[in-house]
């Protein structure tokens, strides 16, 4: 059993693949990029944001989607 105070990463990285919507940072290391990659990438309409107050949050659903979209090889 965990202990409260024990702030293991494996238990914070799988709640935050399960959020729909990412901030910036988050959503370049999902995807190992930087974050201008990832402005480049909202202007050029691979991936889609929405604004909740000063925040810009990127949707899961889009960085799957670029992902699925750039598959080499393998099974799609």
């Amino acid at each position: 059993m965990l202990h409260p105070s024990d702030t293991s990463r494996p238990h914070e990285t799988r709640q935050a693949e399960d959020r729909l919507l990412c901030p910036i940072p988050e959503a370049a290391h999902l995807l190992g990029v930087g974050r201008s990659s990832i402005y480049a990438l909202l202007d050029a309409g691979a991936l889609a944001s929405v604004n909740i107050g000063r925040r810009r949050l990127v949707t899961r659903a889009s960085i799957d989607a670029l992902i699925a979209s750039r598959l080499v090889g393998g099974a799609k």
